[in-house]
């Protein structure tokens, strides 16, 4: 069964996604510029020290092996290194898609005012930090909102909401790194919404999405679907032994679980009270340290937990430091 998407069905998820529209907006009138509390590293000149660090939108967080956290926003990247924040002195791109893989990241989005891109950016692999772009493909083409990649093998699954040169509109696998893509069967699928997709992060064959219905998984590339867990879920990252997820209740709680993948077992995590509108908007977990979560929310606050929910701390309340 191959699933198609229409203008409806996408971004009933991901609740913190903005409109193409107010995107396209933004990056023909706005041009980021660095916080005056900035000061410079001798030794990183790309990275700045950031004393007064305001993020307006939040597309996406991730760890790299440094356990470093990179948080994607509507001005480029941005870095909490041990409490510190740092951000980007070039390359302010409009990032959406985000994905921290081993070498650096997987991103798509708009780029910055005056940049030599070619707006959308389509699929981009960044290193050191995003100083450093590769163009994969559909360059002038393609903004992928929901893009998932395995942080050390080649896979990575990406929603086509408009057709471009290659890909019609639908779901699709990379099993080499954006060179090539399919589409899977996606058998057992029945959900009415597409959404977020994770992807382990060392066995790009098991692919997890979120749906108005619950977490839907796949161990087979996407070919094969099953239902995982109940709820509307807005956000989810693979460990290597289990999935993390959030959810919103029908009386609005919103609540963060873990999902085994060998047991299939839930189990609650705690997170802090978070009031009914402000649902959290992305997951990461640690490549390093399974017990280092980091949360977002709608209302930009970030938070951060280093044993597995028993104890969180805010690293960014209302987009600020």
């Amino acid at each position: 069964m191959r699933k198609w998407i229409s203008a409806t069905i996408i971004a009933l998820v991901l609740l913190a996604a903005c409109s193409q529209e107010e995107e396209r907006q933004i990056a023909e009138t706005e041009e980021h510029q660095t916080s005056e509390g900035a000061t410079q590293e001798s030794n990183l000149a790309y990275l700045i020290q950031s004393e007064e660090l305001t993020i307006d939108h939040i597309h996406g967080i991730g760890y790299n092996l440094e356990n470093e956290l990179m948080v994607a926003t509507h001005h480029g990247l941005k870095l909490n290194r041990d409490g510190v924040w740092y951000e980007t002195t070039k390359n302010l791109h409009d990032y959406m898609g985000f994905q921290v893989t081993e070498d650096g990241f997987l991103v798509s989005g708009h780029p910055e005012e005056g940049s030599s891109l070619k707006n959308p950016l389509g699929l981009v692999k960044a290193s050191d930090y995003g100083e450093n772009l590769e163009t994969i493909e559909f360059s002038g083409e393609s903004d992928f909102h929901f893009l998932g990649a395995s942080f050390s093998d080649q896979d990575l699954y990406v929603i086509n909401e408009q057709p471009n040169s290659e890909l019609d509109q639908g779901f699709y696998h990379s099993p080499d790194g954006g060179q090539s893509f399919d589409q899977p069967e996606m058998a057992g699928f029945d959900a009415d919404s597409f959404g977020m997709i994770a992807v382990h992060p060392s066995n790009g064959d098991i692919v997890a999405m979120a749906t108005r219905e619950g977490v839907y998984g796949s161990t087979d590339g996407g070919d094969t679907f099953s239902k995982w867990a109940e709820g509307m879920i807005t956000a989810l990252a693979f460990s290597e032994k289990q999935l993390v997820y959030a959810s919103v209740s029908n009386d609005s709680t919103i609540s963060l679980h873990s999902y085994s993948l060998e047991s299939k077992e839930k189990a609650a995590i705690v997170i802090p009270h978070l009031d009914y509108d402000n649902p959290i908007t992305f997951i990461a977990v640690s490549p390093t340290d399974s017990n280092q979560i980091a949360i977002t929310t709608y209302d930009l606050d970030i938070l951060q937990t280093k044993n597995f929910g028993a104890n969180w701390e805010p690293l960014i309340q209302d987009g600020k430091m």
